[in-house]
């Protein structure tokens, strides 16, 4: 029964992180319906083609006259024009919908992260941030469009499929039905571990991302200690680790593909062995079979093609659950109700009983009170450790302190809006940061 529920469970939070990202699409949900709509016309000609086969076949066993013949050419020339055009504007129309939802989630994504407080980063090792604002996203992108749109084709060209081999011969159809329950049944089981190893290849690859911005943010130590080797095994471990996964991911889809063609083919030779014998009886033509196959074979695709993009989609969940991780962490330092703009200051600093942890086993700050008035330098002298740069960083309200009280000409640091406080303070950090940026910008 646990695991059950637990399974139910990551399903719903799946299904949910899905319709939020669909959010992002909606604004362009014209773009995506023309795309759709282009995509349904190539399915529904695609049908026309077996037909025309058909009647050709037909013509040929029949021995009638043969002017027909050339007007079926025309026909099937004309179709594959029109499906090339089709493909164009269905291409493009989709790679632009992507790319403006991937613009817009990193966008949001960027944004966020700016707003979370100096905790969030202290814990947070920076090469995983970066993995979820490019790799996960990107992952995301193919879901949310092109497998979209070809669901919406595959669902259209398996109905106009079913509905006209129904007509053709119901018996076979029959036993063309015999396979569904069968890649059901596998794409849901393999489903379920896509996703989970599609989330585990994630996280690792964030763990990498991680370990060479440690290393390279920080290779004059790396140099100055020797750890050349020491950094190298770490990463090689992590792309080892990476490797695994990926692989267990990769031995998943290797057995999905060559099942659901086992499924749907072997189907296909009993379609042919029972056809041939209606033909023999007289119950089909020699064309209707032939295009009975050619149906059997379109809707052996979809009926294929449903087992990867539901992996794709499984996979894209565990991304999604990734980056809504990011976007629903809430900064810890906000702004109250009630704050308003600090005024212009004079720099009266004021601690009054000040206490504050990062760990509440090891205080770091105990009933600290101190006062600077404007005009005079303090200076904070102690070995490392002690807490001077946690002292001042409670001046910009980098972190909040967990006793106590920090006032600024009197106007107690927490009723003021953070901005107009960090504006009127300025900082000079132990290590110069160079920003990618103008001069002036900097």
């Amino acid at each position: 029964m646990y695991r059950v529920k637990g399974w139910g469970q990551r399903w719903r939070q799946g299904l949910e992180g899905y319709r939020r990202i669909l959010v992002y699409v909606r604004d362009y949900r014209w773009h995506l319906v023309l795309a759709g709509l282009s995509l349904v016309g190539i399915g529904l000609l695609g049908l026309a083609m077996p037909w025309i086969v058909q009647q050709v076949v037909d013509l040929l066993v029949g021995g009638q006259e043969l002017d027909r013949l050339n007007l079926y050419a025309l026909a099937l020339g004309a179709i594959f024009l029109l499906r090339s055009a089709l493909g164009i504007v269905q291409s493009y129309l989709v790679a632009w919908v992507g790319e403006r939802v991937v613009a817009r989630l990193r966008r949001e994504l960027y944004e966020h992260l700016l707003s979370l407080s100096l905790g969030f980063f202290a814990g947070q090792p920076v090469g995983e941030v970066l993995s979820r604002l490019t790799n996960d996203v990107q992952v995301i992108q193919v879901a949310v469009t092109s497998n979209i749109i070809i669901l919406v084709q595959q669902v259209v060209m398996a109905a106009g499929i079913v509905v006209i081999v129904a007509a053709t011969n119901w018996r076979l159809t029959l036993l063309l039905a015999l396979s569904v329950p069968g890649m059901v049944l596998l794409t849901r089981l393999m489903g379920r571990r896509i996703r989970l190893v599609s989330r585990e290849a994630q996280d690792v690859l964030a763990q990498a991302s991680a370990v060479v911005e440690e290393s390279v943010g920080g290779i004059r130590v790396v140099k100055s200690f020797a750890r050349e080797d020491h950094e190298a095994a770490r990463f090689g471990q992590k792309v080892d680790d990476l490797f695994a996964a990926a692989m267990h991911r990769a031995r998943i889809y290797a057995t999905l593909g060559p099942l659901m063609s086992l499924i749907s083919y072997g189907t296909l030779g009993l379609v042919l062995w029972m056809g041939g014998r209606e033909v023999l009886q007289g119950r089909l033509t020699p064309g209707q079979l032939i295009a009975f196959l050619f149906y059997a074979t379109m809707l052996s695709g979809p009926l294929s093609s449903f087992g990867g993009l539901y992996g794709q989609i499984q996979a894209a969940l565990g991304a999604t659950e990734r980056v809504f991780e990011l976007l629903d962490t809430c900064p810890e330092i906000t702004d109250a109700p009630d704050a308003v703009p600090l005024t212009p200051v004079r720099g009266h600093v004021v601690y009054c009983g000040v206490g504050f942890d990062y760990d509440p086993r090891q205080p770091v700050l105990r009933e600290v009170s101190l006062e600077a008035r404007p005009g005079e330098v303090v200076a904070l002298v102690g070995p490392s450790g002690v807490g001077k740069t946690t002292l001042a960083n409670l001046i910009p309200r980098f972190y909040d302190p967990g006793q106590g009280s920090i006032t600024v000409d009197g106007h107690d640091i927490r009723q003021v809006t953070q901005r107009s406080l960090r504006d009127q303070i300025g900082i000079v950090p132990q290590e110069t940061l160079l920003f990618s940026d103008t001069v002036a910008a900097n």
